[in-house]
Formats: structure tokens, C-alpha cells, sequence
């Protein structure tokens, strides 16, 4: 058995898949790197000659945005969660390294074109490099790396490598690739087979969102919960429909709004320091899950389905009687938060008889 390895320059291949796109003619090309390893392994088996070939790891070594402009957190997040893609569905031992933007932007696009800036990244390139040659020394780590890179500043990593008796695959995309690595005579004596060219699989590599049958988790699903979809949820994670998911955004935005007015626990009213109070369920949002409470004082707070005591939340209507427990104190016209809160047993509604949702203001 042929043991392989492989060595990704993540920066690299992110950097150069404009070029792929291109030479492929495909705007927007992705690559699925769920089927990277196992495709490389069968280029290699077809040079080698051989069909024992096992690939017994994937490293890939990227960089990841830090100290960047607040209004840049969701394209970090972004970065983060494909990385964490990488772990967990595809198992690749990712190696990551900082790159401070100061503060700035993460999109060229984005940064004023006049602003002299441009982010340094550092240690990916050394990193895969004493990979590579470490691995190398340990008995039966490897047989055979394929290194999928473009620059030639992994030349000296490449032949020592080959010093240490292991076989060298070079993977890599037209137009990105130093001339030391493409050379078809190798007078640097970085590799033992044939380059394998992206572009030449570029049409097995494109990641397809081919539409499947799930079955939807929200228990707010209405009908058939197996709805065609091409959305891949991660291992682990619930499967929401469009429909469902819109839903739940528009609840969002809705909940986001009107909790403007009120302030959470770690800021906005004074923290009380407990006691009960009495009043009357003001505002209800059932669909929402949140309602509004009004004090004898008149001071409106704020409470959550979760805050209801006895499972009284389904039978809860506009103008019940409760009491509650004062978690945050209203502020500046902003309602408080209340906590506890509780029905008198004697003041039941059957279930469903109060509004869905009551008329906002009054």
C-alpha cells in the first residue's frame, strides 16, 4: 500500500481560483474540497501505475482575518466557519495563521483605492514547507506528497524531501504556477511524476448544489417536511426549508425591533434587586414567543415564553393578571425585563382563546 499525504497552500489556491475560473470559462467556479483528496489520489495512482494508493491525511495551512473593521465580522465569520468545514466534514488538519488588518477593511474592494494599505501574510508558506519536510522523517508517515502550490519558494522543502527518499506529486493551476515547478524536463528536481493540472480537472472538482430531499427540524413546519433542497447542512446541524428559515428572520427582525425597547440584562435599565410586583399582560406576541407586561405604576416590562411559569404561556391573553419578578428596571423609555412570571390559578383561559398577536401600542 502507497501511503500519500497531502499539502495544501490554502492562500495559494483561494488566490488563484479567479485563474481556474477563467481558463475553465466558468465564473464563480468553486472548488468541492470534499472530493480534492480523493481525486488527487486517483491522478497519482494512474501516474504511479498503481491502484493502492491510501491517503492517510490532508493538511491545509490558510491564514484568517484579525483586528479588522467591526463592519467586516460577518466575512470573518464566513472565513471561520469554512474552515471549521474543512475539520469537520472533510477531517483535514488545518493549520491557520493571523494577518493584522489594522483596523481595516478585508476586501480590497471595500478599502479606499488610495489608501496605501495592503495585508502581510506570514507563516503559511514556512509552515507547509516544515510539514512536509517532517513528515518526511518519520518512518511510515508517508510514501508519496502531493503538494498542491504554485510558488517556487517551496523548491529547496521539494528536493530535500526527495533527498529523504519520499516521491514528490506537484498539483497546480495554469498561469499560477512558477516555471521551476511546471518545467516538463524538472531540471530542479522537485518531483517524480507528471504535474497534475487543476484545469484538467476542473469539471470534477466543481462543487455542484444538486438538489436533494430533506426533511425540514423546525417544529414550526407546515406540511411535508421532506422539501427538495441543494442547501448541505453541516454533520451535526439541523436542516431548516427556505420557508422556515425566512420565517424565522422575519420573526427576528420582528423581535429585534421590538426589543428596542427593551434593554438586555448586561446594559440599557438599572438592575433591580428582586421582589414581586403586580399587573396585567399588556402586549402578547405568541407567535414570537415575547409579550410585554404592564405594572400597577404603569412601567411596561418586557418578558419571554421561557420566563412563564405552570406551561401558562399557550393559555396567556392580553389583559391577564400576573406577577412577576423585576430582573432590569425600565430606562429612558425603554421597557424593563421581567422574569417569573406567573398566572393566579384561578384566572385560566382555555387554550388558544387569547389573540396570536395583539395590536402594538395602547
Amino acid at each position: 500500500m502507497t501511503r500519500v499525504m497531502i499539502f495544501v497552500d490554502g492562500s495559494w489556491l483561494y488566490r488563484s481560483l479567479p485563474q481556474l475560473a477563467q481558463t475553465c470559462g466558468k465564473d464563480g467556479y468553486v472548488i468541492d474540497y470534499g472530493k480534492l483528496p480523493g481525486t488527487l489520489g486517483d491522478e497519482l495512482a494512474k501516474r504511479l501505475g498503481r491502484t493502492d494508493t491510501d491517503i492517510v491525511r490532508t493538511h491545509l495551512f490558510g491564514s484568517y482575518p484579525s483586528n479588522y473593521d467591526e463592519q467586516d465580522e460577518p466575512v470573518a465569520r464566513g472565513t471561520t466557519d469554512f474552515f471549521n468545514l474543512l475539520r469537520e466534514e472533510f477531517h483535514y488538519e488545518v493549520d491557520l495563521f493571523a494577518v493584522d488588518f489594522g483596523g481595516n477593511r478585508i476586501r480590497p474592494r471595500d478599502r479606499d483605492p488610495d489608501h496605501p494599505f495592503e495585508p502581510r501574510e506570514k507563516c503559511v508558506d514556512v509552515a507547509l514547507a516544515t510539514s512536509l519536510v517532517y513528515y518526511a522523517t518519520v518512518p511510515h508517515a508517508y510514501d508519496v506528497a502531493i503538494v498542491v502550490i504554485g510558488d517556487r519558494d517551496y523548491t529547496p522543502a521539494l528536493q530535500q524531501v526527495r533527498r529523504l527518499g519520499k516521491r514528490v506529486a506537484v498539483a497546480s493551476i495554469k498561469g499560477c504556477c512558477a516555471r521551476e515547478l511546471a518545467d516538463p524536463v524538472d531540471r530542479e528536481r522537485v518531483k517524480d511524476v507528471d504535474i497534475i493540472w487543476l484545469n484538467d480537472l476542473a469539471d470534477v472538482l466543481e462543487l455542484r448544489y444538486e438538489s436533494v430531499l430533506r426533511e425540514c427540524q423546525s417544529p414550526h413546519h407546515q406540511g411535508d417536511r421532506r422539501v427538495p433542497t441543494t442547501y448541505r447542512p453541516r454533520k451535526s446541524r439541523p436542516f431548516y426549508c427556505d420557508d422556515c428559515r425566512r420565517a424565522f428572520a422575519e420573526q427576528r427582525r420582528a423581535t429585534e425591533l421590538l426589543l428596542s425597547a427593551a434593554p438586555h440584562d448586561a446594559g440599557g435599565g438599572e438592575e433591580a434587586q428582586g421582589g414581586d410586583v403586580a399587573g396585567k399582560v399588556d402586549k402578547l406576541f405568541l407567535e414570537h414567543g415575547y409579550g410585554f407586561a404592564r405594572a400597577e405604576d404603569g412601567r411596561q416590562y418586557f418578558f419571554h415564553r421561557t420566563e412563564v411559569q405552570n406551561d401558562a404561556w399557550p393559555n396567556l391573553a392580553v389583559g391577564d393578571q400576573v406577577s412577576f419578578t423585576i430582573r432590569t428596571l425600565p430606562v429612558h423609555n425603554k421597557a424593563g425585563r421581567a422574569v417569573d412570571v406567573r398566572k393566579p390559578s384561578t384566572d385560566q383561559h382555555a387554550p388558544g382563546s387569547g389573540p396570536g398577536v395583539s395590536e402594538v401600542g395602547g
